[in-house]
């Protein structure tokens, strides 16, 4: 079993990367980039794009979609700062295709990508739940 989780699913002009730093964080980080007028590709290392946390709860909910229990989610997560970020997840018409809309970032994955992404998280969320949740020394579980 390994700790860390990275995968990113490129597109011709967008991407979404994924990654879970720990089995023990109770969270995954998604970004999405994009390809520049100019050709090149957004960089992540040049805090580029967009990233969010999605806790626990968040995941159970897209995996609901995923796994067609819901026909799509969306929330809104707020910063400090106040700059909200709209996020959804839901089936393109067909039913063969889902949409991650992270801000202004969109990413269509289906077929392969989809169904690796959904074995992905599903194993995410089960080892979160294993890992991530247990009680500290001298807390509350």
């Amino acid at each position: 079993m390994a700790d860390q989780h990275s995968i990113s699913f490129f597109g011709q002009k967008n991407a979404m990367l994924l990654n879970s730093s720990s089995m023990t964080a109770p969270s995954i980080f998604i970004r999405m980039i994009k390809v520049k007028a100019n050709g090149v590709w957004e960089k992540p290392t040049q805090n580029e794009g967009k990233v969010v946390n999605i806790s626990l709860v968040e995941l159970g909910s897209i995996l609901d979609v995923l796994e067609h229990n819901e026909a799509g989610w969306k929330t809104v997560h707020k910063r400090k700062d106040g700059v909200s970020t709209n996020i959804s997840v839901a089936w393109a018409n067909d039913q063969k295709a889902i949409w991650l809309n992270i801000g202004d970032y969109g990413k269509n994955l289906k077929g392969g990508e989809l169904r690796f992404l959904t074995k992905l998280l599903e194993h995410l969320y089960e080892e979160k739940i294993e890992f991530g949740t247990h009680g500290k020394k001298g807390g509350n579980t």
